[in-house]
């Protein structure tokens, strides 16, 4: 009988009892380029800039493997000059990089260095690329969110290739790392 009353008031108890507030639901963090946009310095000129410390900053924030860093800083010429008057241009087939210095910074220079891995690659490898590309803008949110949000990698697929790897770096999906030698 005592078992039968403890019971009735937990249940009468169960009934007026205040809810329990539930917990405030978590929102998920906004979803953001691991390598976001690096603004022009106006105030950096040919004799501030320090083009090796770039360099070098970019191979460290994009993790280029040491063993191919070697390859960057001795086959490849990454020039500061005001050559040009848009941002930066790349002749790949001399492997050489003109940077201004008010962009001269490592996502610059990472989108740069794509020209002269696209052009190193064989045909079959472009078409690959642009294949796999495709799937991962319908799989990958990272991809997604770079095609969506920089558009000129629209522009065309070797824009595209650089500019993936300039937002995403060593970020990008495994599928596509293999279409960047010397870069993973």
């Amino acid at each position: 009988m005592q078992r039968l009353i403890e019971l009735i008031a937990r249940l009468i108890l169960a009934i007026f009892k205040k809810p329990e507030t539930e917990p405030e639901p978590v929102e998920p963090e906004p979803l953001v380029l691991p390598h976001p946009e690096n603004a022009p310095d106006y105030t950096a000129t040919m004799d501030n800039v320090d083009i090796n410390t770039i360099i070098s900053t970019w191979l460290a924030e994009y993790d280029v493997p040491n063993a191919h860093r070697p390859y960057w800083l001795n086959d490849c010429n990454i020039i500061l000059s005001q050559k040009f008057t848009y941002p930066a241009a790349t002749i790949a087939q001399t492997k050489t990089v003109y940077v201004r210095p008010e962009w001269c910074n490592p996502g610059v220079i990472a989108h740069e260095v794509c020209h002269i891995v696209w052009y190193e690659l064989t045909e079959t490898e472009r078409i690959g690329y642009e294949n796999a590309l495709y799937d991962a803008r319908q799989t990958d949110e990272l991809v997604k969110l770079a095609w969506e949000t920089k558009t000129y990698m629209q522009t065309n697929i070797v824009e595209a290739h650089a500019d993936c790897y300039r937002y995403l770096g060593q970020y990008m999906p495994d599928s596509l790392k293999k279409y960047y030698p010397r870069l993973f």
